[in-house]
């Protein structure tokens, strides 16, 4: 389980990884789902978030750790 992942999950988020998604013909690469948020970090590089609440600075720190690990942001 990767740095972001882990930190995901002790903010309460269930995490899952790789499900083809038919009606944007890509693979996701990670989904979180806490109940409120659900994060999707599609393979093509696109994060989906539904929110029902608002963001705070750990779970930003959690998305950019999560697309640092991906490789799409380079240091």
């Amino acid at each position: 389980m990767s740095e972001a992942d882990k930190l995901f999950e002790e903010l309460g988020y269930e995490v899952s990884n790789s499900e083809f998604v038919e009606e944007l013909n890509t693979t996701t690469n990670t989904v979180v789902d806490n109940g409120y948020i659900q994060i999707i970090f599609y393979n093509n590089k696109t994060i989906y978030i539904d929110a029902d609440d608002i963001l705070n600075m750990q779970e930003l720190k959690a998305i950019n750790l999560k697309c640092k690990e991906l490789g799409w942001i380079e240091e």
